[in-house]
């Protein structure tokens, strides 16, 4: 009897210890507001409007931060998602887009940006990028209308990408990012492997 005593007294102090420790165990700090930079005209992934005399936010990002919000609510219900607006005013000329990921500025940098993009990874691996697509769309050309006009009459019957294999190929040089899905494309689907260039814009 005295024996089962001692083992459940020992017990109860070696867990009473434990979850002392566990205590003084330094925790992961979150910060109380988490910034998300979202921008502000690519429907249906990001979008915000005039509503009432006020801006509102819509789309998939929006869906995503309030979602990201509940969920880490459930750990500290004080942590808010605040929504800031993207601005690429080329104050980076190395990383324009994700500046407000790397600045040293507090009052500019951002936790975590939401919205389109094809590139992959930026140099140094200084932004994290999600692994899985949440959305695809089609690639788009730019043109100056004069171009369009002129090598394109019939623009309305074929795609833009048939007409380039088959009627400017030798005629209009095409440019895309190098490391974005983009390029992958678009060199995937070409008769040559020259027929489109890698441009480094960044």
């Amino acid at each position: 009897m005295d024996k089962l005593k001692y083992t459940v007294v020992f017990i109860l102090s070696l867990a009473l210890l434990i979850m002392g420790g566990l205590r003084g165990v330094a925790q992961p700090v979150m910060p109380e507001t988490i910034k998300l930079g979202m921008r502000t005209t690519v429907p249906p992934i990001a979008a915000k409007r005039s509503e009432g005399g006020s801006w509102v936010w819509s789309g998939f990002c929006y869906a995503f931060g309030q979602q990201l919000e509940r969920e880490l609510q459930q750990g500290n219900p004080n942590i808010r998602v605040e929504y800031r607006e993207i601005v690429n005013d080329y104050k980076g000329t190395k990383y324009p887009r994700w500046g407000s990921l790397l600045t040293d500025e507090p009052s500019d940098r951002l936790d975590m940006q939401c919205g389109p993009n094809s590139r992959q990874n930026i140099d140094g691996n200084l932004v994290i990028f999600s692994d899985n697509s949440f959305y695809e769309t089609g690639i788009k050309l730019l043109m100056k209308r004069e171009i369009a006009d002129q090598y394109l009459p019939d623009r309305n019957r074929t795609t833009l990408l048939e007409a380039i294999k088959q009627e400017i190929k030798q005629r209009i040089d095409i440019g895309a990012i190098v490391e974005t899905t983009t390029l992958d494309r678009l060199q995937s689907q070409a008769s040559e492997p020259t027929d489109i260039t890698p441009e480094r814009l960044f």
